[in-house]
């Protein structure tokens, strides 16, 4: 998918963004989509804040790991959802509290 095809998608599934200045296609916005192989980490516990995923295509799953070694699937962002852990990093200013 292309630049321009992925702003507009983004648009799409995360209307609100519509209405940020500078306008998420501007080059001057920062916002950059790019693709990530399946079973790549996005993100870490306990890890500072790096940036907000907005997914266009697939899902991430975030997860906890508990004190058995094992790992607990908490939930899964999808095309036009939140992470919630990444929000909540990123207004109280404290580490991941999962893994994505």
């Amino acid at each position: 998918m292309n630049a321009l095809a992925s702003m507009a998608l983004l648009i799409d599934l995360y209307p609100s963004l519509a209405q940020v200045q500078p306008a998420p296609a501007a080059p001057e916005s920062g916002l950059q989509p790019f693709e990530v192989p399946a079973n790549t980490v996005l993100f870490s516990e306990n890890a500072p804040c790096q940036g907000f995923p907005l997914v266009l295509q697939g899902e991430i799953k975030v997860s906890r790991h508990s004190g058995d070694g094992r790992s607990l699937e908490l939930y899964r962002v999808v095309p036009g959802e939140l992470c919630l852990v990444s929000s909540a990093c990123l207004f109280r200013a404290q580490p991941l509290t999962a893994f994505g």
